[in-house]
């Protein structure tokens, strides 16, 4: 494997990469639609999992309320709706603090995420604001993942070009992502058809020539 010693720029996706955040994923949409009546998400049901794993918060409601006539009232309320109480449910995955200590110094750190507001909460509550000069949500673009807007934002803050940047994802959304955007892709925990995986956060050091 050739060592990617040209790149300046990391960027994280954050749910599946940074985070085990399945189980605060559907406990969250699972009080929504306990709060409008309707049936918890199974989490055997692997389309509905992966789709609130990886969507918008916008984009999940809109497919769990599909044709039922509340669906501008769920979106009000869970726009008023805490994340917090959620939090307790992630995990940071292992490695990753030891990678963004390396990284911090040395290269831009940033994060491209189909969240929305709840990353920040969630940056703080886990003490990870230093590590990323920069973040893109679903908020800040026009056109959430797999468009690629967001990673040219990013490209576009710091002034530098798509071969200076790699971008690491678990998921096919992601994939396709980076191929719009035309920058490396480190598919991570996923036997993706990518050149570039990853098991662990250190393994990024092999990726970098560090």
């Amino acid at each position: 494997m050739r060592a990617y010693r040209e790149v300046k720029l990391v960027i994280y996706d954050c749910d599946g990469v940074m985070f085990e955040s399945r189980r605060a994923n559907l406990a969250y949409y699972n009080f929504i639609l306990d709060k409008f009546g309707k049936p918890p998400i199974d989490e055997k049901d692997p389309l509905l999992t992966h789709i609130a794993h990886t969507h918008t918060g916008k984009q999940v409601i809109d497919i769990l309320f599909k044709e039922d006539t509340r669906l501008d009232e769920v979106h009000k309320f869970t726009g008023r709706l805490d994340y917090t109480p959620y939090l307790q449910y992630m995990e940071i995955e292992p490695g990753l603090i030891e990678m963004l200590e390396l990284l911090k110094d040395n290269y831009y750190v940033a994060i491209a995420t189909n969240r929305g507001s709840t990353l920040q909460t969630i940056l703080h509550r886990f003490d990870l604001e230093k590590y990323f000069h920069y973040s893109v949500t679903s908020l800040d673009v026009k056109m959430p993942k797999p468009d690629p807007e967001c990673l040219l934002k990013i490209l576009e803050h710091f002034k530098l070009s798509k071969e200076a940047a790699l971008y690491i994802g678990d998921s096919e959304i992601d994939l396709e992502t980076a191929k719009n955007g035309g920058v490396a892709f480190i598919a991570y925990k996923n036997s993706m058809s990518t050149p570039l995986k990853i098991m662990t956060h250190p393994e990024l050091k092999g990726i970098l020539g560090l």
